[in-house]
C-alpha cells in the first residue's frame, strides 16, 4: 500500500510572525517563511516528517514553476508535474502572536485546463495499484471542471485505487458522481453538502448522512477534534469522535486540516489496511487518535 497526493491548485504559502498587526501603519515582522503548499503537499510533507515517502503530484504555473520546486527540496520533497501558462496562487498570512489573530491576503490568478489535468493523472495511474491510495485535496483552478475530476476518480476506483477526497470544489451530487473511498469536510462544508443552516444538525448526524456519498467520512471539527463515520455494507453506521489534543500554543490552523487527514492515512499505512471498504471501529479508533495528533503538531509549529 502506498499514498500518493493530487494537487490541482497550488499555493506559495508566506508566513510573517508578528507581535501586533497594526492596521494603516507598518509592521516590521520577527520571522518570515515561505512554503510551497497546496493541501495534497500539505499531506505529503506531515506523511514525510512521520517517515512515509508519499509521492506528490502537482499542477503547476510557469511563472512560479521554478520557485515551487526550489521550496520543495529546500523541505526535503519532490513532485511529478504538469506546468501550464500563467502564475499560481499566493497566500500570505499575518500571525500577530500577542493579539491571538492570523490575517490572510489571498493572490488567486491561477488557472488551467482539464488536458494539463489528463495527462498529470495518467502518470500517476501508471504508478498505482490496487489498494493504494490517492488523495484528490484542495479546490480546482478556474478551467478546470469537476465533472472531469469525477470521471478520473471513478478510473481510480475501478483499478482498485482507494480515492480520499478532501475538497469543498464538488456538492453532494457530484461526490457521490466521483464515488470516493472516503471523504474529508470541514464542519462548514458538511453542512453545506447536506444544505442545512449555520445553526444545523449535530456533527455526528452530519457525518451519518454524508456515509450516502462515501462508505467513509472524516469530519474535522477545528478546536472540538475530529469526528469518523463509517457505512457496513448493510447500511449499519458507525460513529467515532475524539478532542483536538492540547497544544500550548496554536500558531496558525492553515493547513491543520491536511494534517488530520494524513495522521488518519498514516495509521492505516502502519496497520496494513488495504480494504477498499469501510473503515471498522478496531482501525478507525487509532487513525483518528493519530489523526489529531498530527493536526496538533501542526498547528503547535511557530511559522
Amino acid at each position: 500500500m502506498r499514498i500518493f497526493t493530487l494537487t490541482l491548485n497550488p499555493v506559495i504559502d508566506v508566513h510573517f510572525a508578528l507581535e501586533h498587526l497594526r492596521i494603516g501603519a507598518e509592521n516590521f515582522p520577527a520571522a518570515r517563511r515561505v512554503f510551497a503548499a497546496g493541501k495534497g503537499v500539505n499531506v505529503t510533507r506531515a506523511l514525510g516528517r512521520h517517515g512515509v515517502d508519499a509521492s506528490a503530484y502537482v499542477l503547476l504555473g510557469a511563472d512560479d514553476a521554478d520557485r515551487y520546486l526550489t521550496l520543495l527540496r529546500r523541505d526535503g520533497l519532490a513532485a511529478e508535474y504538469e506546468t501550464v501558462p500563467g502564475e499560481m496562487r499566493e497566500y500570505i498570512s499575518l500571525n500577530a502572536a500577542a493579539d491571538n489573530t492570523e490575517t490572510r491576503i489571498c493572490h488567486k490568478p491561477f488557472r488551467a485546463e482539464d488536458a494539463a489535468v489528463n495527462a498529470l493523472c495518467g502518470r500517476l495511474l501508471d504508478r498505482t495499484a490496487p489498494g493504494d491510495i490517492v488523495c484528490i485535496s484542495g479546490g480546482l483552478p478556474r478551467g478546470v471542471s469537476v465533472d472531469n475530476i469525477s470521471r478520473i476518480s471513478r478510473v481510480f476506483r475501478n483499478k482498485g485505487v482507494r480515492v480520499a477526497l478532501d475538497s469543498a470544489a464538488f456538492d453532494a451530487d457530484e461526490i457521490a458522481a466521483a464515488a470516493p473511498w472516503l471523504i474529508k469536510p470541514n464542519l462548514a462544508e458538511a453542512k453545506a453538502l447536506l444544505d442545512i443552516d449555520a445553526a444545523g444538525a449535530e456533527p455526528a448526524s452530519l457525518a451519518s448522512r454524508l456515509t450516502a456519498l462515501a462508505p467513509n467520512v472524516l469530519l474535522s471539527l477545528g478546536p472540538e477534534g475530529a469526528l469518523f463515520a463509517s457505512r457496513s455494507a448493510v447500511g449499519n453506521v458507525n460513529i467515532l469522535s475524539r478532542p483536538a489534543d492540547p497544544v500550548p500554543h496554536c500558531y496558525s490552523t492553515v493547513g491543520a486540516g491536511d494534517n488530520l487527514l494524513a495522521g488518519f492515512l498514516f495509521s492505516l499505512l502502519s496497520s496494513g489496511f488495504t480494504d477498499g471498504g469501510p473503515v471498522p471501529p478496531e482501525f478507525a479508533a487509532s487513525a483518528l487518535a493519530s489523526a489529531t495528533r498530527f493536526a496538533a503538531e501542526l498547528c503547535g509549529q511557530e511559522r
